[in-house]
């Protein structure tokens, strides 16, 4: 498959202190849904205060098309019998500002008259920019850009144009009372909204195309794609052959049940200019199980529906270097090292499938002690981060769907966190803050090591007691193959994937935030 641009184009006004003269129709409106809601808002845009914004339908503006908010924390009209568009929201930027851009579109779009009257599905964001930085307004452009564009996706590709949803296809920022340096950093903002949207989108992309398109070598494929958007990101590619006979045994074991060829990805990106002090570096490891039926340890058929989502976290990780590649060419590089492994295969029923009671030697030194088949993410993570630690790396990272248990344990919209540094796991949660996407510590017990050890190896892929917690013990499983570098393990079995709307692209942004940290 081929990365896709988006189809929501992006604009910025370019006469921002006279765009209110151009619809003055509008202050009927907003005078009255301030009436309808008994709030008392400013009723021309002109006078729209810093961090205010009006969102509307240029060619129709009606109730249904306006919504106006001070960006932040949503607190909805008490009366929910109405369908008003009119919010009063606190003053900090939060991620519920994509809420509230999501809503304007559906009821744009939801109006009789929008079809007939607005073809170019066209909206428009004005933005009170009095008093702001330009750092600040970059920042809000950035979030109404991206809260946009995120709104907007819908994997429709399979879907027959009839039944293909009406999207808002052009959104126009603009600002009110603005000055020439804002305007850049509106463009700025912009600009990096693009580049960050386009990687998350690509990768809910790639989780929710059909298995049989988007293979392990497809997988691989894409990477290639990604390499070639930077000079600045080198792709090398092992086969699970080559890496078993160097001492990394997983991916020949769990790809051994599947005709398809498993391959070992190694991204490494280095930007042009480099920091005097030197380069700090980062390394990630993603999961790449392209489809899990869970070896001959079988899933239940209700248990194979979305397994096409086990390789969500190599396409967090792909995410990232599409960012890291996408902030080069709009001239913002981020001065920061990165090697990403992803190991894609899938984990498939045949005469030729691993087994239990299958015995692995690993690079380490370490044996492993095949109890179930259907815990092979965790095998794979292993041999990723025993390969980079060999490398010259500073921290590492793994991020995976491994585990129903987390689950169970943090619902839907939690990825678990476990580390062995208290300032790493300080950066992740400042992260989640940042980026929106959430993470949940999960305990890290000394007594639960002893659950690791195997009966006739050095550690079991699972524990087969009864109460075995499995999202902890995956985590503490992986730590065994660190060797003394710093690793985070994000579990993100739950948020990479909702049941209505499919992938998530859940770990692109919470990545991104995360590097940022180390600038």
């Amino acid at each position: 498959m081929e990365l896709q641009a988006r189809q929501l184009t992006l604009n910025h006004l370019d006469d921002p202190v006279t765009i209110a003269l151009k619809y003055p129709e509008a202050q009927s409106i907003i005078a009255e849904l301030c009436q309808i809601e008994g709030q008392r808002l400013a009723t021309k845009f002109k006078e729209l205060k810093p961090g205010q914004a009006v969102a509307y339908s240029p060619r129709q503006l009606t109730t249904l098309e306006l919504v106006i908010a001070d960006l932040g924390t949503l607190q909805p009209s008490q009366d929910q019998s109405k369908l008003s568009p009119l919010w009063q929201l606190n003053s900090k930027l939060e991620t519920e500002l994509q809420a509230v851009l999501k809503q304007a579109f559906e009821l744009a779009q939801n109006s009789k008259q929008y079809a007939a009257k607005n073809e170019q599905n066209q909206l428009t964001v004005l933005l009170g920019s009095q008093g702001l930085t330009a750092q600040e307004l970059t920042k809000l452009a950035e979030q109404v850009s991206l809260s946009a564009l995120l709104s907007e996706y819908r994997f429709d590709k399979y879907l027959s144009r009839d039944n293909r949803p009406t999207r808002i296809n052009r959104l126009t920022l603009g600002l009110i009372n603005g000055e020439a340096t804002q305007l850049m950093a509106l463009r700025r903002g912009i600009a990096q909204a693009e580049a960050v949207a386009n990687a998350v989108l690509n990768a809910r992309d790639i989780v929710n195309e059909s298995p049989d398109i988007l293979t392990p070598s497809a997988l691989a494929k894409v990477s290639q794609e990604i390499a070639a958007l930077s000079p600045q990101i080198k792709l090398k590619q092992f086969t699970a052959t080559e890496m078993h006979e160097a001492g990394y045994p997983a991916l020949a074991a769990i790809s051994a049940g599947s005709d398809q060829a498993a391959h070992f990805i190694h991204l490494h990106y280095r930007p042009v200019e480099r920091p005097s002090q030197g380069l700090t570096s980062l390394g990630l490891v993603g999961k790449g199980v392209t489809y899990d039926v869970g070896g001959l340890g079988l899933k239940p058929w209700q248990g194979q529906l979305g397994m096409k989502a086990d390789m969500a976290g190599a396409a967090a990780v792909l995410g990232l270097f599409q960012v890291l590649a996408e902030y080069e060419a709009i001239g913002q590089p981020l001065a920061i090292e990165v090697h990403a492994v992803i190991l894609a295969t899938e984990n498939l029923i045949s005469g030729r499938a691993y087994k239990a009671d299958q015995l692995l030697r690993t690079r380490s030194g370490k044996t492993i002690e095949i109890i179930h088949t259907d815990a092979e993410g965790r095998l794979l993570l292993a041999d990723g981060i025993d390969y980079l630690s060999r490398q010259s790396v500073d921290y590492l990272v793994d991020i995976a769907t491994l585990t129903g248990a987390a689950i169970k344990a943090l619902g839907p919209s939690y990825a678990g966190l476990m580390t062995t540094d208290a300032t790493l796991a300080e950066k992740f949660l400042a992260a989640a803050a940042d980026s929106g996407e959430a993470v949940w510590p999960l305990p890290q017990p000394k007594e639960y090591q002893k659950l690791l050890k195997g009966k006739v190896a050095d550690l079991a892929n699972i524990n087969s007691g009864s109460y075995t917690p499995d999202a902890i013990y995956g985590g503490l499983f992986v730590q065994e193959f660190r060797g003394d570098k710093p690793l985070a393990h994000l579990d993100i079995a739950g948020p990479a994937w909702d049941n209505q709307t499919g992938a998530t692209g859940y770990g692109v942004q919470l990545l991104l935030s995360w590097l940022k940290s180390y600038l």
